[in-house]
C-alpha cells in the first residue's frame, strides 16, 4: 500500500494536458477476494497470473502483500512471466 500512496501523492499538483484527464485507480485486491470467497465458499487455490513487466510486478507485489493473510487457508500461486502460449 506504501507504494500506492507514494503514486498518488506524486500526481497531487499535476497539471495535465488538454483534453487529457487521469484517473487513479486504488486496486482493493483483498475486498475482491473477501467477496469472491463469500460467493464461493468451497475456493481452496488462487492464481495471480501476471506479466514481468514493471506494472505488472507491482501489482504482483500488491497482491502477494493482501493475500498474505490467506497462508495456510488458501493455496496461492504467482506464475509470473508465462507467454500467452505457456498460458495454454
Amino acid at each position: 500500500m506504501q507504494r500506492v500512496r507514494h503514486r498518488l501523492a506524486m500526481l497531487k499538483g499535476r497539471s495535465l494536458k488538454p483534453h487529457t484527464f487521469g484517473l487513479p485507480v486504488k486496486l482493493e485486491i483483498g475486498k475482491t477476494l473477501d467477496l469472491a470467497l463469500k460467493r464461493r465458499p468451497d475456493t481452496r487455490r488462487i492464481v495471480v497470473v501476471a506479466g514481468d513487466d514493471e506494472a505488472c510486478c507491482t501489482r504482483v507485489a500488491l497482491a502477494r502483500e493482501a493475500l498474505g493473510r490467506y497462508a495456510g487457508e488458501l493455496d496461492v500461486q504467482y506464475p509470473v512471466g508465462l507467454t500467452l502460449a505457456d498460458r495454454g
